[in-house]
């Protein structure tokens, strides 16, 4: 028996379903987890990039949120001004450079838009 022809309809919500593939193009079905074509994983969860990432963020990132803010910290409370002597200038400067790589790495482990 021959099938009868797709109407347009049919078409578009067969096209709604599928997904393509972002390396070659071809579509595939919405729940699939590789393409049918050139077998790419078309799952982003748990990539190695995502997982270096967020592995990352915990050795380096909170670390340097600790490490940065109690520097900080004493920089601004030893009386860190233009007459200062002594390091808090540079306790200071180590420790925005601290919040700085915290805030940097929780943008790209959390927030970064995947493509």
């Amino acid at each position: 028996m021959d099938k009868p022809p797709i109407t347009e309809n049919e078409e578009s919500a067969q096209y709604l379903r599928t997904t393509p593939c972002p390396a070659c193009g071809h579509p595939n079905g919405s729940g699939a987890p590789f393409c049918q074509h050139c077998g790419r994983n078309l799952s982003r969860r748990n990539t190695t990039l995502d997982v270096l990432l967020v592995v990352l963020f915990a050795i380096v990132g909170l670390p340097s949120l600790l490490v940065g803010g109690c520097l900080t910290i004493v920089a601004i409370s030893s009386g860190f001004g233009p007459n200062t002597e002594g390091l808090s200038g540079g306790f200071l400067i180590i420790g925005l450079i601290g919040i700085a790589i915290f805030a940097l790495l929780t943008y790209l482990a959390f927030f970064r838009k995947k493509k």
